[in-house]
């Protein structure tokens, strides 16, 4: 774990014909 760091996996995906960005955080 990382103290006041966070981090984040960015997973693009198609939905409705328009890319959109999943954002997965851990912190």
């Amino acid at each position: 774990t990382y103290s006041g760091s966070c981090k984040c996996s960015t997973i693009k995906i198609e939905m409705q014909g328009e890319p959109d960005m999943l954002g997965l955080c851990h912190c």
